[in-house]
């Protein structure tokens, strides 16, 4: 079985995976600029726990990580309602339209939300290891 190290490492870089994917897909799109806010976060707590990750030992390595302040700004994005957000915003910018315009926002909102349920189960995930170890 694989360390909890190990493991944990394999997770994260679930984690910003797809961080990088929402970043990717909101990228330079004014109505997607708290997507690319969250996703940016979750890279640089992604960053800070990696280097965390390296600095620490096997031997009780869950007990030290999981004081790292940026699993808790993880726990924060889990918690986040982004995607209500992101609709209320496409909402109003769709109102009274018809045509490829409003299908092509619909089907980019069905693509968020798909990411970020993603992302939210990949930090479900990162967690879960942890809880395991304990």
């Amino acid at each position: 079985m694989k360390s909890v190290k190990k493991r944990f490492k394999i997770a994260l870089s679930e984690v910003e995976d797809a961080a990088n994917d929402l970043l990717l897909i909101a990228a330079d799109l004014v109505l997607l600029e708290s997507v690319q806010e969250l996703a940016s976060s979750a890279l640089r707590a992604c960053k800070d726990l990696e280097l965390r990750a390296k600095r620490l030992h096997k031997a009780g390595f869950a007990a030290q990580i999981v004081k790292a302040e940026a699993l808790l700004l993880l726990d924060d994005i889990v918690d986040n309602d982004l995607i209500s957000v992101v609709e209320q915003r496409f909402s109003a910018a769709l109102e009274g339209g018809e045509g490829q315009v409003p299908d092509m926002m619909r089907q980019l909102l069905d693509k968020l939300e798909k990411k970020l349920a993603l992302l939210n189960e990949s930090i479900q995930q990162l967690g879960g290891v942890l809880n395991e170890a304990e």
